[in-house]
């Protein structure tokens, strides 16, 4: 007789079945009990919350690797080799033989990444086999237009007020030793820091070599022309730099002030102005309110390379990283207000020759001006003249191979970086 022929015996109070595993179960071999842990064992009561005795519950858990930053940012990634794949196989639509221009929605209608709002790191594995140009944008819509249209409106105002204001000076100032002053030139006077100090005043006046234009350049759509765009910026900045030293030095001489007080001639004179003025209460607020609007449209343009760069590479929310940038700006910003009261004789650098008499206003105006702005500008320069290829520089110029565009070339490899750099070395020298 085997084991699983077993049967009851007549009038048995207790079935003979074998108990446990195997044949004699009536189970089979191991069905249902695993070979290991309680649930293998016979008669083990098993409560409703046991997991299981295979994999303790230490291991099943995930483990925790420090905590989570708060600000980070979880991209979707794609490599430009699969653009370029899907670029060429026609996925992006026909594009022609020029460069491809895709951004999230288009990434994700071709399937590229799986939700279009979401932030999206292009990363440089594969071969590039077009062009490509990658649009992203990050900010909000609502926000954007708002601004633009304050701007639109506040602008033109500030620039109409300005108008008027060179008119009145013309006729309650002294205009002809102001145009004296300003257009008779004195070439004995030009001396290499006076060169090195009209590049800084002209890189810092158009807004170049501090990253700004790099930042919103890269917002710009690829309808605007970039040369045009540069003159139009450029003639304007001088056109209200003119306007500007006719409203303010006709009133300085007729009123015997100093011409070489500097930037607060403005907090000088135009009060004045405003102040023999029919209703100049009223127009000098609305001016002043202008030129705050002006400032701090100024102020969000210089922020922005910092917060981008903050945004992209540390992982930190522009509602986070705008205010605190800002926040640090405004307390390096009171240092030069405190130079002109409380910290006025304040000379930090006094075992310096060439920084003995310089507050930190000072100071802080010599090392942006004279050397951070004309350093920027020689870097930008060595970089595009001699590391961006010329095809890319013709096609973000929009510009064909020709006399005029190799002309700027060569401006910018040659004689830009050795004025600007010798210049710079003789007034560090």
């Amino acid at each position: 007789m085997k084991l699983n022929e077993l049967r009851d015996n007549a009038g048995a109070a207790k079935k003979a079945k074998r108990i446990g595993r195997g044949p004699g179960s009536g189970k089979g071999k191991t069905a249902g009990r695993g070979i290991k842990g309680q649930k293998s064992r016979s008669g083990a009561s098993i409560p409703g919350w046991f997991e299981g005795g295979q994999t303790p519950i230490h291991v099943r858990v995930p483990k925790l690797r420090g905590f989570k930053p708060v600000h980070r940012v979880d991209y979707q990634v794609v490599n430009v080799g699969r653009i370029s794949e899907y670029a060429v196989a026609g996925r992006f639509g026909d594009a022609g033989p020029g460069a491809i221009t895709v951004n999230g929605e288009i990434l994700a209608a071709a399937g590229l990444v799986t939700h279009a709002d979401r932030p999206i790191k292009v990363l440089g594995d594969g071969e590039l086999k077009k062009k490509l140009t990658v649009q992203v944008h990050k900010y909000s819509a609502s926000a954007k237009a708002g601004i633009e249209k304050a701007v639109k409106f506040l602008m033109p105002a500030l620039f109409v007020m300005l108008v008027a204001l060179v008119g009145y000076a013309a006729v309650a100032g002294d205009l002809a030793r102001a145009l004296d002053f300003l257009f008779q030139a004195d070439f004995s006077k030009i001396t290499p820091q006076v060169v090195l100090g009209a590049v800084g005043q002209a890189f810092f006046s158009v807004s170049v070599a501090m990253g700004l234009m790099i930042a919103y350049g890269s917002y710009l759509s690829r309808e605007i022309s970039i040369p045009r765009a540069a003159v139009i910026i450029a003639g304007a900045d001088t056109l209200v730099a003119l306007l500007a030293g006719l409203a303010i030095f006709p009133l300085v001489f007729a009123n015997g002030l100093d011409p070489a007080e500097g930037p607060g001639l403005i907090f000088v004179t135009l009060p004045l102005a405003f102040g023999h003025m029919p209703a100049g209460a009223l127009f000098g607020t609305i001016f002043f309110l202008l030129f705050i609007v002006s400032a701090l449209t100024s102020s969000i343009a210089v922020l922005e390379p910092i917060v981008a760069w903050v945004d992209e590479h540390r992982g930190m929310r522009r509602q986070v990283a705008t205010p605190l940038i800002g926040l640090l700006a405004w307390l390096l910003g009171l240092t030069t207000v405190f130079s002109f009261n409380i910290w006025s004789d304040l000379r930090p650098l006094a075992a310096i020759e060439a920084f003995a008499d310089k507050n930190l206003f000072d100071i802080q105006d010599f090392l942006a001006v004279n050397i951070m702005l004309p350093l920027g500008g020689l870097l930008i320069a060595i970089f595009v003249g001699w590391a961006m290829p010329s095809p890319d520089c013709r096609d973000e110029l929009g510009l064909a191979d020709s006399l005029a565009y190799r002309l700027w070339r060569f401006l910018l490899r040659y004689l830009c970086p050795i004025a600007v750099g010798g210049i710079l070395l003789s007034n560090l020298l």
